[in-house]
């Protein structure tokens, strides 16, 4: 697309009619963002694609399904492109999405490398405001909350910072071949900290493989931080909770300043179902259902953001040099782990 027709497209975008999105990699969260792009009124999900055919089994109904990227790309006046592939593959959309003239919104992390996470926001810096990585933490209330009274200084001081985040055991047996746990789980934790109490110094880190998630894979890792302001914080993180427990996911947080403590207990939402006719469950408080069925919550919250940034240019609350350095984090978790002695960030460049 050249100049003209990227200024036209901006153009169509901010005339009220929706935002004509391709959504690439229909996997764990492609399924998400499709959902709720296809029920969006800010949105037309025009296209799904994914590389594998199957995919098109978990494509929102009515929605055109193709196997070819550059297919989808071809459809005529489109807005934005969804980038939810794996890591590895980030780069690829976005500079697929960014030099077609689109608004990208790349799921976390940025990259699968530093070189990468480079790469793309050197295409970022030719295409200024286009790029959204997607850390939807950022946008959900209780962390928000958090954020202003260390930003107004409430809490003083930060002293201490605690984080313990635990997914289901079917994540693992997904993902722990593909990826690794501190580049798909703690980098949220890794990116909270950092957005709280600043950047980190080093990191030290321990791993359990007990076989969860398959042989010889890690399942668990405990990391300390030391933080360049002086404080600490432990971050820990699975993908082991035993599905049958009928428990999402379970996060608890804690910062202790030196005027204030602050916390979140994020087990459930408060709600429990047990039957002797089938397994507990929990629904949850930050993904749901509103009464038709429509998906709600940070996610939702996240791509309308989105969207409107689309249509009136709004700043995205988080920056790619933020993103990078929440990878930058994992990946010298990773490094830790690997050679069994604590990481200084400044190690990995």
């Amino acid at each position: 697309m050249n100049e003209p027709e990227v200024a036209q497209g901006s153009k169509r975008a901010a005339s009220g009619r929706p935002v004509r999105c391709v959504l690439v990699g229909v996997g764990m969260m492609g399924i998400d963002h499709a959902a709720i792009l296809a029920a969006s009124p800010s949105a037309e999900l025009v296209a799904c694609v994914d590389i594998d055919p199957a995919a098109a089994g978990r494509v929102p109904s009515r929605v055109p399904f193709m196997t070819s990227i550059d297919e989808a790309l071809a459809i005529p006046d489109l807005d934005a492109l969804f980038v939810c592939t794996p890591q590895a593959f980030h780069e690829d959309g976005v500079r697929r999405g960014l030099e077609r003239g689109l608004h990208v919104f790349c799921e976390k992390p940025i990259a699968h490398s530093l070189a990468s996470a480079d790469a793309i926001i050197h295409l970022a810096e030719r295409h200024p405001g286009r790029l959204a990585i997607g850390h939807m933490y950022r946008f959900d209330p209780r962390w928000m909350a958090i954020h202003e009274a260390v930003s107004n200084g409430r809490l003083g001081r930060l002293v201490h910072l605690s984080l313990r985040g635990y997914t289901p055991d079917f994540e693992g047996v997904m993902l722990a071949g593909r990826t690794t746990l501190a580049n798909e789980n703690a980098v949220h934790g890794l990116d909270l900290l950092r957005w709280l109490a600043g950047d980190l110094q080093r990191v030290y880190a321990e791993e359990s493989r007990t076989g969860v998630a398959g042989a010889g894979l890690v399942d668990s890792i405990a990391v300390t931080i030391r933080f360049t302001s002086g404080a600490i914080g432990v971050v820990e993180t699975d993908w082991a909770m035993p599905t049958d427990t009928g428990l999402g996911s379970e996060q608890h947080f804690s910062a202790v300043g030196s005027e204030g403590v602050a916390w979140i207990d994020l087990r459930d939402a408060g709600v429990g179902i047990f039957s002797r006719q089938a397994a507990p469950s929990f629904p949850r408080g930050i993904v749901y259902a509103d009464p038709a069925g429509g998906p709600q919550g940070i996610y939702r919250v996240e791509d309308e953001y989105f969207l409107a940034l689309v249509r009136d240019g709004r700043p995205w609350p988080i920056a790619l040099s933020d993103a990078r350095a929440a990878l930058q984090a994992a990946l010298a978790v990773d490094r830790s782990i690997e050679l069994e002695r604590p990481v200084r960030l400044d190690e990995l460049t």
